[in-house]
């Protein structure tokens, strides 16, 4: 079970579909904000973009380390994918991934509301704040 993506009807519990992809325990999903994608990721370092009509994997894409948070763009299809040494964007329509490193392993990524910010939050306790382009913004940390 934890190798599959499970969705249920929110109504009544039913099991609906068990998406097959991944080889490994998958630690994170998030839908396009449109709901026409889903995406998923884990423990076997890869991230699957499943379509949304016909919930068939039509990307995949590896890290070098497992996948931790995936977050697609609140106005498009851009997703960030995002792993224990560095974070990808990437978008379903180019097909295009490119990989920022980052210092300390990612927990968890939120697109700012209009998605001009991306937020990533890092196991050693800092936030850090990056433009849709993969430039660092800022870094927010915690204080001693």
């Amino acid at each position: 079970i934890d190798r599959n993506v499970l969705l249920y009807d929110s109504n009544n519990g039913e099991l609906l579909r068990k998406l097959r992809g991944h080889t490994a325990t998958i630690y994170t999903v998030s839908w396009s904000a449109d709901g026409s994608q889903l995406a998923s990721g884990g423990a076997d370092n890869t991230t699957i973009i499943w379509n949304g009509d016909a919930l068939k994997g039509i990307l995949k894409f590896t890290h070098d380390t497992s996948v931790q948070a995936v977050a697609f763009h609140p106005t498009s299809n851009i997703l960030a994918s995002c792993s224990n040494m560095d974070f990808g964007i990437w978008s379903s329509t180019t097909r295009k991934v490119t990989k920022y490193k980052v210092e300390s392993k990612i927990l968890a990524a939120a697109w700012s509301r209009n998605g001009d910010h991306l937020a990533l939050s890092h196991e050693s306790g800092q936030v850090g704040l990056w433009d849709v382009h993969g430039n660092g913004m800022t870094v927010l940390g915690k204080s001693d």
